[in-house]
């Protein structure tokens, strides 16, 4: 591939879909925050100022969810909870091609039990 400018890849993207964990912990923001900065710490990537966080409020008597971003010199991490439906998305992108990182591990710890799902899409590679 050819260089671009200092850059000789066009990096990864991780997606993480994360079913089945409880909504108490999709509602707690700083577990989630938490979550994003263990994988940040991990990886070695380098955050450019203080994450946006934005909390949804709790609606029918469901717990309100979040959305992280932490915009990164590689690129970006992505979080969007959703406890009405059990669920957790991340989107990790790096233009380093960052390792894959052990999600089911990490997750596990930081919400318990639940099903999760990779998929690493290598950017040099899309058509």
């Amino acid at each position: 591939m050819a260089t671009l400018g200092t850059l000789s890849t066009l990096g990864t993207l991780q997606v993480v879909e994360v079913r089945g964990a409880s909504p108490e912990a999709l509602a707690d923001g700083p577990r989630l925050r938490a979550l994003g900065d263990e994988v940040i710490a991990a990886l070695g990537l380098t955050t450019l100022g203080e994450p946006l966080w934005h909390a949804f409020p709790a609606r029918d008597g469901a717990y309100g969810g979040h959305t992280g971003l932490w915009l990164l010199s590689e690129s970006h991490l992505a979080l969007h909870s959703f406890p009405e439906a059990s669920s957790l998305t991340i989107d990790l992108h790096s233009c380093r091609g960052a390792a894959p990182f052990p999600w089911s591990e990490a997750v596990a710890r930081a919400l318990g039990a639940c099903s999760v799902h990779v998929r690493i899409v290598d950017r040099d590679e899309v058509p």
